[in-house]
């Protein structure tokens, strides 16, 4: 959901259409509350490797749940998967 909502704040902001000089605000502005609510209340990690390596050692379903954190990133962040979201996300403008 954090991808997501940051995906979408980052590709709406930096369309062409979109007010200039308030892209890098609104992106800034989104990434710092969503790690400080992120981390602060569910105790989430934010960096990929910092979460594997504590999976590993722990196991079970910790384990189990790291290799969706490893395939969203790389979906975010492949060329074609981003247009594909640009199109998505602005279909009507």
């Amino acid at each position: 959901m954090k991808t997501f909502v940051f995906l979408t704040i980052t590709l709406s902001s930096t369309y062409p259409k979109s007010p200039a000089g308030f892209d890098g605000l609104a992106i800034k502005v989104v990434h710092v509350l969503l790690h400080v609510i992120h981390i602060s209340v569910r105790n989430i990690s934010v960096n990929p490797a910092i979460s594997t390596s504590p999976a590993i050692f722990a196991g079970g379903i910790k384990l189990k749940q790291v290799w969706w954190f490893w395939l969203v990133l790389v979906i975010n962040t492949t060329p074609q998967m981003n247009k594909f979201l640009k199109k998505l996300i602005f279909v009507n403008r």
